[in-house]
């Protein structure tokens, strides 16, 4: 996540980049969060657990099946005499055999109720990864365009004084206006100046805060744990060794 996003805020916060759509940006972060994929994964894993849960009133069903090899022999001794005899017990062999319990005290309700509940659990977590995504995505979006789109207002509005102040020159030269006006549009002109470096300068800052936030390449999961006060199944995951 945190290279998508350097891509991300190296191509908004510049202002000649092509504009990036915000549901391209946030379509894109939500397919390759290590954070909201693991959340995914724990949250899947729990509904697994839940339906699997479902069939412990059912009965269990044991099926055996077994390939015998052997030949018994023996000898049968009568009143005539013995008797030799032979048998051949070679083949296969099967069993089916099921138990079923009646009553468990309420076990199965209360494991029930605990799967169902941690299923629960999983799938509001899960909501929140969502959510805390989308929110350091428009913190940074919005944050950087606003700053590029400054920027540029900036730069027109300085391309615009520029012809301001080369027609109060030549006017001035022709005679048509006082000296007082062309050093007006130069007092604008500088004025122009001056913001769009300071504007240039803002748009610098939000990026480099940007990218100190979501660099490395986990930041913005890790920042996303911190901020929860109980730390879930994913956030562990993601920090075990």
């Amino acid at each position: 996540m945190g290279a998508l996003l350097g891509s991300f805020i190296a191509n908004i916060g510049s202002p000649l980049a092509a504009p990036l759509s915000y549901d391209d940006a946030r379509t894109t972060l939500h397919s390759v969060s290590d954070l909201k994929q693991s959340s995914e994964a724990n949250a899947n894993r729990r509904e697994y657990e839940a339906r699997a849960a479902d069939s412990l009133h059912l009965p269990e069903v044991f099926v055996n099946a077994t390939q015998v090899y052997g030949v018994k022999t023996g000898t049968l001794t009568t009143p005539l005499g013995g008797i030799d005899f032979s048998q051949n017990f070679a083949g296969p062999r099967s069993s089916i055999n099921s138990t079923w319990q009646i009553y468990e005290g309420g076990r199965i309700t209360a494991t029930q109720r605990a799967l169902d509940a941690g299923a629960n659990a999983a799938r509001a977590e899960l909501t929140v990864t969502n959510e805390e995504i989308d929110v350091d995505l428009a913190r940074v979006y919005f944050g950087l365009e606003l700053a590029a789109n400054i920027e540029r207002t900036r730069a027109s509005i300085l391309q615009q004084a520029d012809r301001q102040l080369n027609r109060a020159i030549r006017f001035e030269q022709q005679g048509l206006i006082p000296k007082v006006e062309r050093l007006n549009a130069q007092v604008s002109r500088d004025e122009a100046d001056r913001e769009l470096v300071r504007a240039q300068a803002d748009r610098r800052i939000a990026r480099d805060t940007a990218v100190r936030h979501h660099q490395p390449a986990q930041a913005a999961d890790a920042m996303a744990c911190h901020r929860r006060e109980q730390q879930p199944d994913a956030c562990r995951l993601r920090r075990a060794p």
